[in-house]
């Protein structure tokens, strides 16, 4: 008897454990589409002019030709990586390093970038192709429509156990509703509160001469957050 009651226990636990884990796998499934879905359309709208610009250096730079690229090679990379995996901020900043520099062979002194970021430590926990659309937006609707294009401020800390990316471009004297913009920005709020709750935002505002795009999340400290960025 006591055979048969430990046989149906032991047969009982297996499969609630097989259906718990069953459940599990769903949502974990469920949640990889979502963020893929919301990443593919982050895909960069650069492709085209960023070929043309390697064209056009592989005869007159070759040395800058090869770097874009590499450097295009990693962006199309990080967009097809794991939906839901948490990279760290100097691994987005190496590839929004590669992504500037795509843009600056292709605009020159039009291009300016500054970058205040020194307080935000590189082991910090980030999703790839977070800042990268801030900049893109910031490119393709603030400096590329100037004849004498502008500045891009880039500005990153963590204080409060709270992470802090803010993009500040010069922009056109007239802006228009660019709903690709605002899509891709609400894609990256969503993202971020899959990953790090509903405390997770993003902001857009603009100040005379200035737009400025706000991303904040949550992150609590660690002992890996220690190490300070350089």
């Amino acid at each position: 008897m006591l055979v048969a009651i430990l046989t149906w226990f032991w047969v009982y636990v297996t499969e609630r454990t097989e259906t718990e884990q069953r459940k599990e796998d769903a949502m974990k499934l469920s949640r990889e589409a979502e963020l893929s879905q919301l990443r593919q359309q982050l895909q960069p709208h650069f492709l085209f002019n960023s070929l043309n610009s390697i064209v056009s250096l592989i005869a007159s730079d070759p040395d800058k030709a090869e770097q874009s690229v590499l450097d295009l090679s990693d962006l199309f990379r990080a967009n097809l990586g794991s939906a839901d995996s948490l990279a760290t901020w100097a691994e987005e900043r190496r590839l929004c390093e590669g992504y500037l520099r795509i843009e600056q062979y292709r605009l020159g002194d039009r291009m300016r970038v500054i970058w205040h970021v020194a307080s935000l430590p590189d082991a910090t926990p980030m999703p790839l192709l977070t800042l990268q659309p801030l900049l893109e937006n910031a490119i393709l609707h603030g400096l590329q429509p100037r004849l004498d294009g502008g500045e891009i401020v880039i500005t990153a800390e963590y204080a409060d156990q709270q992470v802090e990316l803010m993009v500040r471009n010069t922009c056109p004297e007239e802006t228009g509703n660019h709903q690709g913009a605002r899509m891709a920005m609400e894609n990256i709020r969503a993202r971020l509160q899959t990953l790090f709750g509903e405390e997770a935002k993003v902001e857009l505002w603009r100040e005379g001469s200035c737009f400025f795009s706000r991303l904040v999340y949550p992150c609590r400290q660690t002992s890996s957050l220690q190490q300070r960025s350089h």
